[in-house]
């Protein structure tokens, strides 16, 4: 039996909450990714608009109800500012798993991700 973990899982340090993302956090996220620096080094290309994000979060959300993708958002634990994101997902390999994360660059080299 697989254990999903619940959406509504907020999870908080001193500075930080890790939280699910939602439709708020896609004008700070789509903002972040769109910066050239963003994407250097990276397989990826950039979404060519927001609505690419609106769907990416349904994919998300339905990948998370049936535990292959827990994708947070990070915040800031006083003003709730994105500061970035982290998601862990289930490789095609059993018992695999993968971690990936990123800091927005507006708010790099600030101690989030040592």
């Amino acid at each position: 039996m697989n254990k999903v973990i619940a959406q509504d899982l907020t999870i908080e340090t001193a500075r930080c909450l890790l939280r699910c993302s939602s439709v708020e956090d896609i004008p700070a996220i789509f903002e972040a990714i769109r910066l050239s620096e963003f994407h250097r080094g990276m397989d990826s290309e950039p979404p060519e608009n927001i609505e690419q994000l609106y769907e990416a979060l349904t994919e998300n959300s339905l990948a998370w109800e049936v535990g292959r993708l827990f994708s947070f958002t990070i915040a800031d634990s006083a003003s709730n500012a994105v500061l970035g994101r982290i998601g862990i997902h289930r490789n095609t390999r059993l018992g695999i798993w993968n971690l990936g994360f990123w800091t927005h660059p507006e708010h790099q080299r600030k101690g989030y991700m040592t």
